[in-house]
């Protein structure tokens, strides 16, 4: 016997409208329950204005804790750290002596260190026309300094692993994707995608580029 469909929808102030459906099952309890789970309708709290420290903000990434937001400031050579709870501006840490025009960027969640993809290396001593590494800048959660490392030509990405203590940058002009062993803070392995590699996502141990 097929049971009655009810259907309907909920709409209360402030979130998105949510519909529903279920089937009425015969029985003689003349209550019947059914959870709906509502999302807030997303709206403007804070404006945090451009300016020497932020200039053309390009990524974003939170702690682990969700006290604090990353921005990768692309012309200005560095990344903001921003209070949460507060909306302001901590801290500006320059990046140029590791690379400049930063793009991605991450957070690990057990030792929330960040990670930024420096995507050019001004060529000083470098052969003219020749390919040159571009660098990673790691830095702790202190926010003090950086340590870079060079992985391929134009980074653009970034995606850690916290479990097995690794860091996955997407090189887009080398065509490939640089591993770096982050208790030695080296490169141990670079994997050959070809094309210009962009995205990084790490989901259930698989890497998605």
């Amino acid at each position: 016997i097929k049971q009655p469909l009810v259907k309907g929808v909920v709409a209360i102030k402030g979130f998105i409208d949510q519909p529903f459906s279920f089937r009425l099952n015969q029985v003689n309890d003349p209550v019947i329950e059914e959870v709906i789970y509502l999302q807030p309708i997303p709206h403007q709290v804070a404006v945090i204005p451009e300016g020497v420290d932020l200039n053309v903000p390009k990524e974003m990434a939170v702690s682990g804790d969700g006290a604090f937001v990353y921005v990768t400031n692309n012309f200005g050579h560095s990344v903001t750290k921003i209070r949460t709870s507060v909306d302001q501006k901590v801290k500006t840490l320059d990046l140029s002596p590791d690379g400049e025009e930063p793009l991605g960027l991450a957070v690990n969640r057990l030792t929330d260190e960040i990670y930024v993809a420096n995507s050019f290396v001004p060529p000083v001593g470098k052969p003219v026309g020749g390919v040159m590494p571009d660098t990673v800048s790691i830095i702790p959660a202190n926010f003090n300094q950086s340590h870079k490392i060079a992985v391929g030509n134009a980074p653009t990405d970034v995606a850690v692993d916290a479990d097995r203590k690794r860091l996955y940058v997407s090189n887009r002009e080398s065509g490939n994707i640089s591993i770096i062993d982050l208790n030695q803070r080296k490169l141990i392995d670079v994997i050959h995608v070809g094309n210009t590699p962009g995205r990084l996502e790490l989901v259930d141990n698989e890497l998605y580029c």
